[in-house]
């Protein structure tokens, strides 16, 4: 959901 290329586990951070 959010567009930052950072190593997160995917989940919080959804931007493939």
């Amino acid at each position: 959901m959010d567009p930052d290329p950072t190593p997160l586990p995917r989940g919080r951070i959804s931007f493939r």
